[in-house]
């Protein structure tokens, strides 16, 4: 028999957030269109056909935020890799600019021989010379931050958008290495990221989140003078030739005019630039150069500003496969998945053996079922959805929105669970914030309550319901860039009807992190950190044994929200995944068993079957019942 099989890739999707335009490559007026994937997909857009003329993947990649024309080649940032595409050649891989950097963001080009980049997570600037075939790495641009978001480059000064603990710019001097800070407008000392950085000189133009504000900074009078509300981002135009620039806000494409500083919304709808740029467009109503500008899912659109006459175009692009993020737990028929980066959604029907995929949701963190509806709770802002399967996918009616924490600065909730009438979700911060929350709603009348800092500046990553209290594992780590809470992953306990924290502890000193929690059928719980697992008695409300499953380096790590995953099933044993090992753990004898590796997230389905990813690609493999034979199966413990 087959134990392990493969059931296709669930999620495509076309999810561009870099893309350049010109119309000095071999090809004519093209754009140049990054899908992220596993892996990112180059698009060639020839702008004037509507048409997809090339398309290249780009290897050992899953996001690209960075795309650079200059000197007839494009430069690509995606993932940890600088790469170059030269038109009629391969996608050439120049490297990781920076070593230890585990993420790449925005490139800029200085017009001659340099494309510049900023990284994550010690937010640093690096040079790659495009003769010399050489980097150069600038260092950290200032201390605590985490991010360099976007650039921006003019006259040898190159300006870097920080993020995670404050939204601020650094001025770096390109011939000294010089430098000095530029900060915002003191009515947006609250924001955490400059998201966005153009110029069109005199003028600079930052979008600093989550405020949504783009602040404009005259470079010759060296102060802001300016602000723009509702910036969609991700770009402002070149100015045209009457000094007027364009941008989207509020959903809208908006003229500007700095020397005026006059707004003029526009009416076409656009949800957020991906670049923009001027073209001859040779049609009927579109005299002079009109503007361009491509969406996330490729289409694409060619303003006039003069007639204000636009049209849309549709270009037929093949999305590469999605990693996958999430599954859902607690259904015996249905297994939802979600996607990495690019979103979207995946159930798979066991009964039919059939794949459904939906597009229009956000990265799914985790996801539960509650009294046949699925609830998922999305990142970014904290988003929690109600998806009823037995009934047909309607953006903006199933899945029904319910809510947002963001403005209580909770941005990813990794863990959902039904709780008696309610579900519970467990978030992690904002980034740079520290500080998790338990929500707490009734799906009934959809009233919800929030809970901060249940255990003083934790995320709480892990629940589990029993008999009227909620049990939660907790992590130190906050949102991504913020310094990590001292001390070690915590276990605590929750009285419902009391709302309040009745008991918390450490399970195991120096596990920093508590990332799965599960209850066998004899009411015992039992929880995994990074690499152990531990069974705590609910009554003494201590723990009673502890099993090393796999060795985890705490010191090495930049944050733990999740790294294991538990589940019990009628036969009476415990399945789970700890650090992409497949588990059997047998409550009774503490023993456990390796079902597989090289696994990644987990589910189980009411005919026995676990569930578990590959990069884009699930698999499934019949779990261990009485009759069914496990290969090579590795006794890891026995009490």
């Amino acid at each position: 028999m087959n134990f392990e099989k493969q059931l296709g890739v669930p999620i495509h999707s076309v999810h561009i957030c870099a893309a350049v335009y010109t119309s000095q490559s071999p090809f004519g007026a093209v754009i140049f269109a990054v899908s992220s994937g596993q892996p990112c997909i180059l698009h060639v857009i020839d702008v004037k056909e509507g048409l997809c003329i090339h398309r290249a993947e780009i290897p050992d990649s899953h996001t690209c935020w960075g795309v650079q024309w200059q000197s007839g080649a494009l430069y690509i940032a995606a993932s940890t890799k600088l790469f170059r595409y030269i038109p009629g050649g391969e996608v050439e891989d120049l490297g990781v600019p920076i070593e230890g950097e585990t993420y790449l963001w925005r490139l800029i080009g200085d017009g001659s021989r340099n494309i510049y980049g900023g990284t994550y997570p010690t937010g640093r600037v690096y040079k790659f010379d495009t003769v010399t075939e050489q980097f150069t790495d600038y260092g950290s641009m200032a201390d605590g931050q985490a991010y360099v978001r976007s650039l921006a480059v003019y006259d040898q000064t190159l300006y870097a958008g920080l993020g995670s603990e404050k939204a601020d710019i650094v001025v770096l001097n390109l011939d000294t290495g010089g430098r000095s800070l530029l900060s915002m407008p003191a009515k947006l000392q609250e924001d955490t990221f400059v998201y966005d950085l153009d110029v069109s000189f005199p003028y600079l133009y930052a979008r600093s989140t989550p405020s949504n504000t783009v602040s404009i900074y005259n470079l010759q009078q060296e102060q802001w003078v300016d602000e723009l509300d509702g910036g969609d981002g991700l770009n402002i135009s070149p100015a045209n030739g009457e000094g007027s620039v364009y941008l989207i806000a509020n959903n809208k494409l908006m003229r500007y005019v700095p020397e005026l500083r006059t707004k003029t919304p526009i009416a076409l709808s656009s949800k957020r630039s991906r670049g923009f740029g001027w073209l001859h467009w040779d049609q009927p109503g579109f005299p002079g150069e009109s503007l361009l500008s491509i969406e996330e899912d490729g289409t694409y659109w060619i303003y006039n500003p003069y007639t204000h006459q636009h049209v849309v175009k549709t270009p037929s692009l093949t999305g590469p496969p999605t990693k996958l993020q999430s599954f859902s737990t607690g259904n015996a028929r249905y297994v939802g998945i979600g996607g990495y980066f690019s979103g979207g959604l995946a159930v798979w029907d066991s009964k039919l053996e059939k794949m459904s995929t939906f597009s229009g949701i956000g990265q799914i963190e985790h996801m539960t079922f509650h009294q046949g509806k699925l609830y998922m709770g999305v990142y970014p802002h904290g988003i929690l959805y109600g998806y009823d399967p037995e009934e047909t996918w309607e953006a903006k009616h199933n899945p029904e929105y319910l809510f947002s924490l963001s403005d209580m600065s909770q941005d990813r909730p990794f863990a959902i669970v039904s709780a008696g009438t309610l579900i519970a979700i467990g978030t992690v911060p904002s980034y740079g914030k520290r500080g998790g929350a338990l929500t707490l709603l009734d799906p009934l009348t959809k009233e919800w309550e929030i809970f901060r800092n249940v255990v003083e500046e934790h995320s709480v990553i892990a629940l589990a319901y029993n008999d009227g209290y909620l049990y939660g594992g907790t992590s130190v780590w906050g949102g991504l860039g913020s310094t990590p809470a001292g001390g070690d992953g915590k276990l605590f306990v929750w009285d419902m009807e009391e709302k309040k924290v009745v008991w918390e502890g450490v399970p195991i000193v120096g596990e920093r992190a508590v990332t799965a929690l599960c209850f066998d059928e004899s009411g015992v719980l039992w929880g995994a950190t990074a690499g152990k697992l531990f069974r705590f008695d609910t009554r003494s409300l201590t723990v009673t044994s502890c099993i090393d499953v796999a060795p985890y380096q705490w010191g090495s790590t930049s944050h733990c929200w999740r790294s294991g995953f538990l589940a019990r099933h009628t036969d009476g044993f415990i399945y789970g995944n700890i650090l992409n090992q497949l588990i059997r753990l047998d409550p009774i004898s503490a023993e456990v068993t390796i079902l597989g590796d090289d696994a990644h997230l987990f589910a189980l389905d009411g005919n026995g079957s676990i569930y578990f990813a590959r990069g884009p690609a699930l698999y499934r493999l019949q779990s261990s019942m009485a009759d069914t034979p496990i290969p090579h199966p590795m006794t890891i413990r026995k009490e």
